[in-house]
């Protein structure tokens, strides 16, 4: 079972790898260096579809502009990675893009200037105008170095709805789409996630109206179950995901990453400072957690990690490490086995799979 994997990070190259997944012996699973391509400053998050690869460079000047950038770009038949179109993020430090190909679309957080836009794709894959910008409240202040201004983290959809995480504000905004990329609404409605939580990213259940959203400032995890008619959340239960081995003196741990297995019977989410990654049992009706394990790192900031559509392998990029740590995925246990360390060069903070 072969595919590519791309890594994003902060520098200016995306660097394109082979990832082999042995069903018969899980210890051979390797993940193997194939090219390294520049294509402009902090290539830091990425997707991708069948017409190519998108990414978002995490700065505040583009171009001589105030601005981020949003690039397309394509593999070519001698593995390198070539820029085909760019254009603004429609705000300062994107930090994250997803693909909504049923609406035509990719939707863009911009993390320093608190703008949330909604950007075409064309039927080529090549990127099309600015459908939809808006420009969030300032941050709640609670956490006064890190909250005075809303920080746009990351961006999910469920259904016609679509939520849009700011770290700063200590909320998610929420969206419903009519037809197409438009929204029904002009302004969002919004979710309060606990003063000085720092929300960062959120995920859906693949089979369940429940999503589970990761706080960067106070390491929990938040539970809550959508409204399927009008997409609200209603929170169901919080937990702080630190165990007693991550809390050390002298070091801050910030959440990272969360993730759903493919199956639905598993959740994980990466830990920075004492880097981790820390795995849960979903229950039936995916409202409850059971902590499996936690799986120390060979580095500190796990800032991103993938797991494969198989479900069988789970890659983390360490961003100050430049590693990429390849596990092997029990499917009966949800338990995680190392096989494998991989330099990355590029200080990596997003890895994707592509087929």
């Amino acid at each position: 079972m072969n595919c590519s994997v791309l890594v994003g990070g902060f520098g200016e190259t995306i660097e394109l790898f082979k990832l082999s997944i042995n069903l018969s012996a899980p210890e051979e699973t390797r993940l193997n260096f194939v090219s390294s391509s520049k294509v402009g400053e902090n290539p830091s998050f990425l997707a991708v579809n069948s017409n190519g690869v998108y990414c978002v460079h995490e700065v505040s000047l583009f171009k001589g502009e105030k601005n981020g950038g949003f690039s397309f770009m394509k593999i070519d038949e001698t593995n390198v990675i070539r820029k085909i179109q760019e254009q603004f993020s429609s705000g300062e430090d994107p930090t994250h893009v997803i693909l909504n190909m049923k609406r035509s679309c990719a939707y863009i957080s911009n993390y320093s200037s608190g703008h949330f836009a909604v950007t075409k794709i064309k039927e080529n894959g090549l990127l099309g105008s600015c459908a939809y910008i808006e420009s969030y409240d300032s941050g709640s202040g609670v956490v006064a170095e890190r909250q005075k201004e809303s920080h746009p983290h990351g961006a999910c959809f469920k259904g016609k709805f679509v939520y849009c995480v700011d770290l700063g504000a200590d909320c998610v905004y929420h969206y419903v789409h009519g037809n197409g990329y438009e929204f029904n609404s002009p302004k969002a409605e919004r979710t309060p996630t606990g003063p000085g939580s720092g929300p960062r990213h959120m995920v859906f259940h693949p089979r369940h109206k429940i999503a589970y959203l990761i706080t960067e400032l106070t390491n929990e995890i938040i539970i809550f179950k959508q409204n399927e008619s009008n997409g609200s959340l209603a929170e169901v239960s919080r937990q702080n995901f630190l165990t007693s081995d991550l809390i050390e003196d002298g070091v801050t741990n910030y959440g990272s990453e969360i993730m759903v297995h493919p199956n639905g019977k598993y959740l994980y989410l990466s830990n920075r400072g004492n880097g981790a990654l820390i795995s849960y049992e979903i229950s039936t009706e995916g409202d409850q957690l059971k902590r499996i394990e936690t799986t120390r790192l060979v580095g500190t900031w796990p800032r991103h990690f993938n797991i494969h559509p198989s479900g069988k392998a789970l890659l983390c990029a360490d961003q100050f490490k430049n590693l990429i740590e390849v596990f092997y995925i029990d499917d009966y246990t949800g338990k995680l086995r190392k096989v494998q360390e991989v330099d990355c060069k590029n200080s990596p903070s997003c890895v994707i799979f592509k087929f």
